[in-house]
């Protein structure tokens, strides 16, 4: 029989991509789809609300840059999960996670991962978030 909490097939969920950096957000876009994720891809916070808004299906995970012009990635990912409560939230940041955690007040060592990242442990990291308690 398998796992019967599991709907979603690995890599078949949706992720809401949030940076301001074109060249980071698509070797992240390009990677996540090479998975099979489906990829909602935002350039500002503001852009990633309404992309949310418009979203009919489940975002399963939302990668956000923390530090970003306007509202930063921690307030961005308040506002989303209010509104999708099972969404995951994981953060990256080019800042230590020293400084984030000061600033932003992000206290999650394990929702945050640097933007120095080898892109294979991107996703292995996505992977392992998406696995804990998935959504139906």
């Amino acid at each position: 029989m398998g796992d019967l909490t599991r709907t979603i097939d690995p890599g078949m969920e949706t992720i809401l991509l949030v940076d301001d950096d074109e060249s980071v957000r698509a070797l992240v876009r390009d990677s996540f789809k090479q998975q099979g994720y489906t990829v909602l891809e935002a350039r500002f916070n503001s852009e990633a609300l309404l992309i949310a808004r418009r979203h009919d299906g489940p975002i399963h995970l939302t990668v956000v840059d923390v530090m970003m012009p306007g509202i930063n990635g921690r307030e961005l990912a308040y506002m989303l999960t209010s509104s999708r409560p099972n969404m995951k939230v994981l953060y990256i940041s080019g800042y230590p996670f020293e400084i984030v955690r000061e600033k932003l007040r992000v206290v999650d060592m394990a929702n945050f991962f640097p933007k120095s990242f080898p892109i294979e442990a991107l996703v292995s990291k996505v992977r392992e978030l998406l696995k804990a308690n998935p959504q139906p």
